[in-house]
């Protein structure tokens, strides 16, 4: 099968699902993992040559997709560089973070201890607990975002105690998960610890290098619709791609590298709009459909019907909801906020979604976790971003209708 033709099945597959979920009140994410799943289940009982060939390309479609994962991340970069949410961060905000944090971090890796018996082989296990606490723990910022914008909620208290919090706790997930990676797949104390000093070494060295030397590009040319802005937004694109292709020499993921310039240059918010203009088109259609379509095909469903996948799968969404939800709760309720404040901001704090996928993705390529692991959690980043909607419509008496959109653009902010 030609590649073309794979492409576009996909790229039909994912904005067709992606269009009838956004019709019933979900996240377009959600359609696109959806068509994904359907996909993974026909190649599972597809017999033939046809199926064998699109298994071959798959690599081709998964090179696709890290190119969309690679920009998506600078745009998430580009936000969290800004500091807008930070700015507005309260002790309240923070917690909150710590309140839907740290229960749900913990439950994890309880989790992660009660079934790497059944879930951890061939994989390290203490990087498995520790991705279990992580995935778990996880908000994600852009699908919440959209959903308070296209809800038109965001006037609420509740929503933006709820997006300080996400960005928060957003920060300290990445910081976790990158101590997560390295060259050497074991973990132990004291590559963690040099995984940090590498980290810290690569932050300085950045800002103290390269932040002067994109910015000045930018201030040059990155905000004029010109020849000087076209070239000044190219060079931004190389390094952007540069910088992915150098993390993974050093044994780090794209998703590490692609966010580093964004991180650098978020504080230019003129360039981060004119890139959100030059890029949005591209990444809606293409780029980012063909990484959560691919990031569903990933999933295992062989052992979907076995007694072991559906404890586990039921296990691991009733802890996430658990933990979460009443930890942001109980801690929204011990700062000042109303019941049904602290149960909005409970459910938004719930909602995973787009950043789960992406940290899960990149344990499943690392070898942090092995496929049946990432199946029951692709379950549970489905079962908590699906339920939010609703439960958030019939607490705040939001109208039914009202696109929610993947999440793409820059937080909070309508694309």
């Amino acid at each position: 099968m030609h590649i073309l033709l794979q492409l576009a099945i996909i790229v039909l597959a994912a904005h067709l699902a992606g269009a009838v979920a956004v019709r019933i009140g979900q996240t377009q994410v959600i359609g696109e993992l959806v068509a994904g799943a359907g996909i993974a289940l026909a190649l599972t009982y597809w017999q033939g040559s046809a199926a064998a060939v699109w298994l071959d390309q798959s690599s081709v479609i998964a090179h696709i997709g890290e190119t969309g994962l690679a920009l998506l991340m600078f745009r998430v970069g580009l936000d969290i560089g800004s500091g807008s949410h930070l700015a507005a961060a309260t002790g309240r905000a923070f917690a909150v973070a710590i309140g839907g944090f740290v229960p749900s971090f913990a439950g994890g890796v309880l989790l992660g201890f009660a079934s790497a018996g059944a879930l951890s082989q061939g994989v390290d296990p203490l990087g498995y607990l520790l991705f279990c606490g992580l995935a778990l723990s996880v908000t994600a910022l852009p699908v919440m975002s959209h959903i308070i914008w296209s809800l038109q909620i965001g006037h609420l208290p509740s929503c933006r105690l709820s997006v300080v919090a996400a960005t928060i706790t957003d920060i300290a997930c990445w910081t976790i998960l990158l101590c997560l990676f390295a060259p050497a797949r074991e973990i132990t104390a004291a590559n963690l610890f040099g995984r940090v000093l590498l980290l810290l070494a690569a932050g300085a060295m950045s800002w103290l290098l390269v932040r002067p030397a994109l910015r000045w590009l930018v201030a040059r040319g990155g905000n004029t619709d010109g020849p000087a802005g076209r070239l000044a937004q190219g060079i931004v694109l190389a390094s952007i791609l540069l910088s992915a292709w150098l993390t993974t020499r050093a044994g780090f993921h794209i998703a590490v590298g692609a966010m580093l310039p964004g991180l650098l240059l978020g504080a230019d918010r003129v360039f981060a709009q004119r890139w959100q203009e030059a890029t949005d088109g591209l990444l809606r259609l293409l780029l980012v459909p063909v990484f959560f379509v691919y990031a569903g095909m990933s999933i295992d469903l062989a052992g979907a019907g076995s007694q072991t996948f559906i404890v586990w799968t039921f296990t691991f969404v009733a802890v996430a909801v658990a933990t979460k939800f009443f930890g942001a709760y109980f801690a929204a309720r011990a700062f000042g906020s109303s019941r049904s404040e602290a149960k909005v901001v409970g459910a938004l704090m719930n909602t995973r979604g787009l950043m789960e996928l992406i940290i899960l993705k990149i344990g499943l390529d690392q070898g942090i976790i092995g496929r049946e692991a990432y199946s029951i959690l692709f379950v549970v980043t489905l079962v908590t971003t699906v339920m939010a909607s609703p439960l958030i419509r019939r607490w705040t008496r939001a109208p039914e209708s009202g696109p929610i959109h993947s999440g793409i653009g820059a937080y909070g902010r309508p694309e």
